[in-house]
């Protein structure tokens, strides 16, 4: 059934990182229920293997996540990763996102840690 509550929406698909609603207006569950979240799909043109150095990457550390990974993700900004920031303050609430480009996926749990390049603000999240 679709809603056009994003709060209330089991799945939410987007066209691009641009047109997801912010992370905060999406179901977050709950502290006893922290899966009945929103999962997001959102389509990108590409995501590619980064150095930390690069402009655009951002460093993925966390569950799921063996070492540390470092990526470009076509769309993911500093202003999506401290929206990602605030959302984990709230952990185990949260949700859950699959970046689709083409027919690969790339899924970030909503536990994993995101950094960008000079992003001080990540450090508050372990």
């Amino acid at each position: 059934q679709m809603v056009q509550d994003c709060s209330k929406a089991d799945f939410v698909w987007a066209a691009s990182i641009a047109e997801l609603p912010p992370l905060h207006q999406l179901k977050q569950g709950s502290a006893e229920y922290p899966d009945q979240s929103a999962t997001c799909v959102l389509d990108v043109t590409t995501w590619r293997a980064a150095a930390a150095s690069e402009a655009d990457a951002v460093t993925l550390r966390g569950p799921g996540v063996r070492d540390v990974l470092t990526l470009a993700v076509d769309g993911i900004d500093a202003s999506f990763v401290q929206q990602h920031h605030v959302m984990q303050e709230h952990a185990p609430c949260g949700v859950d996102m699959f970046f689709c480009a083409g027919d690969a996926v790339l899924g970030f749990p909503r536990s994993v840690r995101l950094q960008m390049r000079g992003d001080l603000g990540s450090q508050a999240c372990t």
